[in-house]
């Protein structure tokens, strides 16, 4: 936050207690404050507990800016375990990446709409295939794009770590669905992989449904508002079949007809392990969700199921009420 008189503050909270009264700043001069293109000019003074958060999220702060924040950071040995810098212009990320190539001790990276492009991805994956301690990546909001996907393969191949994997809103397309359900296929680490708000079609879908027969770590999928359709609806039933680990999936908004819903529920009786269904704004009616209850009547695992917001009149809602083992407060209709 700009504090005025030319001073810009950033705040590490103790990660161990996590109190107000534990809050610090680091403290830098600038001259000519600008919330885009500000240069940090002196690190007058920093500090810090040992094993903190570092934030400095939503500042809008330049390259140089940032890289002078990571210098000041590893040169004052603050080890923190979690590092936000979301918000800030980080575009090819090499201050990022060089941070990362040495540090012992940033569990989570949260680098949300930082401008971050292909070749930033690039230099993120080759300093984190060498990175032994992260455990949770966030790269949402930036335009990796198929190529930042592709790179970030070569992490998943390798990392004993990496547990989340974010990645949404990054124009990704089959092409990088398709390499990063290939990476997934021997990895053994990965629990949450967040793809919603791309571009991938069923082909990607089919992919990491193929994936999901094989990988026995993975248990959350997010695909909302990509454009998986039936075809990639029905891969993931089909995988859903033999799946013994996925709790989670999501698959709002992908233009998923009542053929998909009916594959969704075909795999019911045999799935044991997803809880959660996401379906809302697809384009279910009726005759779906009548299938989706007949599934449900003999499905004793499933907990959440959400259909808001598709073509389902009060007929099959009826159906699903009936249906439905559980209280209704996890049924959204």
């Amino acid at each position: 936050t700009d504090m005025g008189g030319g001073q810009l503050y950033f705040t590490a909270r103790s990660a161990k207690c996590g109190r107000e009264h534990d809050e610090v700043s680091i403290k830098t001069a600038i001259n000519d404050w600008s919330p885009i293109e500000a240069g940090i000019r002196d690190a007058s003074y920093i500090t810090c507990s040992m094993g903190v958060d570092v934030s400095a999220a939503d500042l809008g702060l330049s390259i140089s800016a940032v890289s002078m924040l990571l210098v000041a950071i590893a040169e004052e040995n603050l080890e923190p375990r979690s590092l936000v810098l979301n918000g800030n212009n980080l575009g090819e990320a090499e201050a990022v990446a060089d941070f990362m190539k040495v540090d012992r001790s940033v569990t989570r990276l949260i680098l949300a709409g930082c401008n971050i492009n292909g070749l930033g991805s690039e230099a993120l994956a080759a300093a984190l295939r060498v990175n032994a301690t992260l455990e949770e990546l966030w790269l949402n909001w930036n335009r990796i794009t198929d190529v930042g996907a592709q790179a970030l393969t070569a992490v998943l191949t390798v990392t004993t770590t990496l547990r989340i994997l974010g990645l949404e809103r990054n124009q990704i397309t089959d092409v990088g669905a398709r390499a990063l359900a290939a990476a997934l296929t021997g990895n053994t680490t990965l629990t949450r992989l967040l793809l919603g708000i791309n571009q991938i079609t069923g082909v990607g879908a089919q992919a990491l449904a193929a994936t999901l027969q094989v990988n026995a770590t993975l248990e959350v999928l997010q695909l909302d508002e990509n454009r998986i359709t039936n075809v990639g609806a029905q891969a993931l039933a089909a995988a859903l079949n033999v799946n013994t680990k996925l709790t989670f999936l999501y698959l709002d908004a992908n233009q998923i007809t009542d053929a998909g819903a009916r594959a969704l529920a075909d795999c019911w009786p045999v799935n044991t392990t997803l809880k959660t269904l996401y379906l809302q704004r697809n384009e279910i009616t009726d005759v779906g969700a009548q299938a989706l209850a007949a599934g449900l009547t003999v499905d004793a695992t499933l907990k959440a199921l959400d259909l808001q917001r598709n073509q389902i009149t009060e007929v099959g809602v009826r159906a699903l009420r009936n249906a439905w083992k559980q209280d209704h407060e996890h049924l959204y209709l």
